[in-house]
């Protein structure tokens, strides 16, 4: 199964004692955890700004994380601009699930 991670799961996640980063270490057992440049670097801007401590985790989730092509959202439905990326993505992607905290 293929999972798309958006940006605030990544951030969340980023704190290795939260139950989002082990629940994410539970999935990586038997499936694909992916997410895009776009959604990976708004992670790194939040962390940054808010939690720079927790910037290690985020590159070590990085190294077990598929990270798929920026793909533009092709379909003409009501979405928040900043989450067009997010659904082309996952779509792109060929994702069976969108992980999201939104």
């Amino acid at each position: 199964m293929k999972i798309f991670l958006d940006a605030n799961v990544l951030f969340s996640a980023s704190n290795a004692q939260s139950n989002i980063y082990q629940f994410l270490q539970l999935l990586l057992r038997d499936h694909q955890l992916i997410t895009s440049p776009y959604a990976f670097e708004e992670a790194r801007r939040n962390i940054e700004l808010k939690r720079p401590a927790w910037l290690p985790t985020l590159e070590a989730l990085k190294s077990q994380i598929i990270l798929c092509a920026n793909t533009p959202l092709l379909v003409e439905i009501a979405l928040v601009d900043k989450d067009r990326p997010i659904l082309g993505a996952a779509i792109g992607a060929q994702c069976d699930y969108l992980l999201t905290g939104d």
